[in-house]
């Protein structure tokens, strides 16, 4: 991925600025900060932190979108010119307040599209091409674990872990499917052997009920002749006149309990006292002694009160008659009862006699009848029994559907199990980022080995990968080895200068495997402040070493090395007044 301009306005504390690279050529960006009268904080690195976020939308240090824009401004933008191929040119244009812009050549493309035709992603772009400051020698210092990360991610390989994780959780998912319809399949099964165990012979149940049906129809002939069978004439007007008795019972009835309440009734009027009884045997209107006629008191003459007691006696003798008469009436009434009854009873006879035969057919018909509801209830079952036995065959076959789905389902669930663990397998640290690890590696050590002779011709350095098996586990490790002169040496034996020459030869070589994997042609690289820590010898060392690379490409290197400017091809120089930086 060629940059040949960018074109900076508000960012960070950069008012304007172009800078334009070329193809190849050892360029310094050098700064001067007026405000603190020092070369720190000038805004150096600010042009490549902005070229960081014209491309992708981030940049190596943190900021917010408050700081991105430059103090006192409203607006900002980065214009950025990226040579895709001698007749392509990739433009991006970003902005603040949001804004995204993007063509090639002048033919305009939408956001998505040009993240999928920059040839280089973020993480390859700061581990490729722009060394930021503070990294210092990165390979060198990362750890086993550190440096096998790093080579997978220039290849877009980091996510290989994390796939290898869904997947794994993928298959632990799909194991929990499958035990799920293994025990399904178990019950299916369960359900299966009760609903076989509950079959019965459907023949010999289709025989049983043609025999009931025969029987059924037997009986119902029977039925209908005997229920045609009538009651002679002569019943109905016995009947009638049996009828006409027992009301006229009833009547009888009621007319001895009219006799014993009048009976009595006679008995009390027969039984009432004179009115003379009450006197003592004195006459209340003349004090006379009263003469004793058959145990009563009497007096026979004209006196009120002798009237009065005659007139009672009148009227009781006159109740007493009328009461004897409708006695007498209800006694005739009464006497007739024994012989109404005797001829209920008569005519009760010559009824049983006419129905002799009526009754043996009723009685008969009463037996057929129960044996017909006997025998219906009989068909009725066995007909439920049959429906049983096809809805139990039907439900027969729908559990074996369900089985052979279940086990269809299951062998899918188990070939999809079997891929996982397959893909799973490849992307494990022994599968396909080994292989990819093994294959960078060997690209790495080709082309480390091929820088490192600019600098030591007499040495080597080599990235050695091998297996080791850790706690049953094969895992893959890493080493290197530095030769100098024929002697094995250690990184860390190695002066400043050499270590970070080393280091800058390992940072060259992995530019061009990411050039190679990418088919991007990276340039320029970008070096923020390489020569920290280092002497004067040291850093001029390390110049040379840079110089014979920018034959090559183009190497920007961003420092305040001002007093070996002279050993550069370039001299860019940034001044920051009033807290805004520009190019002088």
């Amino acid at each position: 991925m060629r940059i040949t301009r960018v074109t900076i306005s508000n960012i960070l504390s950069i008012e304007n600025a172009t800078l334009s690279f070329s193809e190849n050529g050892l360029i310094l960006v050098d700064g001067w900060n007026q405000d603190t009268e020092s070369a720190n904080g000038a805004g150096k690195s600010s042009i490549f932190h902005a070229l960081s976020w014209g491309i992708y939308g981030q940049c190596p240090r943190q900021v917010s979108v408050t700081d991105l824009v430059r103090r006192g401004s409203r607006e900002a933008r980065v214009t950025v010119d990226i040579e895709l191929s001698k007749d392509r040119v990739l433009r991006v244009e970003r902005g603040r307040p949001k804004s995204f812009r993007s063509c090639i050549n002048d033919d305009e493309i939408t956001e998505a599209e040009y993240e999928r035709i920059i040839p280089i992603d973020y993480d390859q772009f700061i581990l490729a091409q722009y060394f930021a400051q503070g990294l210092g020698s990165r390979f060198l210092d990362l750890n086993d674990s550190g440096r096998k990360d790093l080579i997978l991610k220039l290849m877009r390989a980091d996510g290989f872990a994390e796939a290898r994780k869904k997947i794994d959780q993928d298959i632990k998912l799909a194991n929990a499917d499958k035990n799920q319809i293994a025990n399904s399949i178990s019950t299916f099964n369960g359900k299966l052997s009760a609903f076989k165990e509950s079959r019965v012979d459907s023949s010999a149940l289709q025989c049983e009920l043609k025999s009931l049906e025969e029987a059924i129809s037997a009986v119902v002939i029977k039925i209908n002749r005997l229920s045609s069978v009538r009651p002679p004439d002569d019943v109905q007007k016995f009947s009638e006149l049996i009828e006409k008795l027992n009301i006229k019972l009833r009547e009888i009835s009621v007319s001895s309990g009219k006799l014993k309440a009048h009976r009595q009734q006679l008995r009390d009027l027969e039984r009432q006292p004179s009115p003379y009884d009450s006197c003592d045997g004195v006459c209340p209107s003349c004090d006379a002694e009263l003469d004793i006629v058959d145990g009563s008191f009497v007096r026979h003459d004209s006196s009120s009160f002798a009237q009065k007691v005659k007139a009672h006696q009148q009227q009781l003798s006159a109740k007493i008659a009328t009461l004897s008469s409708t006695i007498s009436l209800l006694e005739q009434e009464v006497a007739k009862e024994q012989s109404i009854i005797d001829a209920i009873f008569s005519l009760k006879g010559k009824i049983r006699d006419s129905m002799s035969e009526y009754d043996a057919a009723q009685t008969r018909l009463t037996e057929l009848k129960n044996f017909y509801r006997e025998k219906d209830a009989e068909r009725k079952s066995i007909l439920k029994a049959i429906s049983q036995q096809d809805e139990l065959q039907s439900r027969i076959e729908a559990v074996e559907a369900s089985i052979h789905t279940s086990n269809e389902l299951l062998k899918s669930k188990t070939d999809d199990i079997l891929k996982l663990e397959a893909a799973s397998m490849v992307l494990s640290p022994t599968g396909a980022p080994a292989y990819i690890m093994d294959s960078v590696i060997q690209a790495l050590n080709d082309k480390i080995q091929e820088i490192i002779q600019l600098v030591w011709p007499s040495s080597s350095y080599e990235l050695l990968s091998f297996k080791e098996n850790k706690s049953g586990s094969v895992v893959s490790k890493m080493s290197d080895s530095l030769i100098i002169d024929g002697v094995k040496r250690s990184v860390g034996s190695l002066s400043g200068g050499e270590r970070r020459c080393l280091s800058l030869s390992i940072d060259f070589a992995i530019a061009e495997v990411v050039s190679r994997y990418t088919g991007a042609h990276i340039n320029p690289l970008i070096l923020d402040e390489p020569f920290d820590h280092l002497d004067a010898a040291n850093r001029t060392r390390v110049i040379e070493f840079l110089k014979e690379m920018a034959s090559k490409r183009c190497i920007v290197v961003i420092d305040h090395a001002s007093e070996a400017k002279s050993l550069f091809d370039q001299s860019i120089t940034i001044v920051k007044r009033n807290g805004v930086s520009a190019i002088s």
